[in-house]
């Protein structure tokens, strides 16, 4: 029995896996298309299947900084930067977010780094 749930949880996983996948790459077309509303839908449903997941954190950041959320964008690139500490300056400079536009919480940062 113990055998068959394992089998039965990495069949789960396995397909939450392919459909985060399915609709990040989704997400990607239309994002490439300049369709930044269905891109957010998209990217927002695949972290329904990979919560926290830095690729799609800084892809829904960029969309909503496309689509003038800069509230929503900053929260999420602040949660970037507290839970992807070593990546996320990367990340947002590959994506060259805007930071004239964006107020990264760097004090927040901090406190938090500091506490880990």
């Amino acid at each position: 029995i113990y055998l068959q749930v394992l089998s039965t949880k990495k069949r789960i996983i396995s397909s939450m896996l392919e459909t985060a996948k399915k609709h990040f790459e989704i997400g990607l077309e239309y994002f490439e298309k300049s369709n930044f509303i269905e891109a957010e839908k998209n990217f927002r449903k695949s972290l329904e299947y990979c919560p926290g997941r830095l690729s799609l954190l800084v892809n829904l950041s960029a969309t909503l900084i496309k689509l003038h959320k800069f509230d929503e964008a900053q929260v999420v690139i602040n949660e970037i930067l507290i839970d992807h500490p070593n990546d996320a300056i990367t990340h947002l400079i590959q994506y060259q977010t805007s930071h004239s536009v964006i107020k990264i919480s760097l004090p927040t940062l901090a406190a938090n780094s500091v506490a880990a």
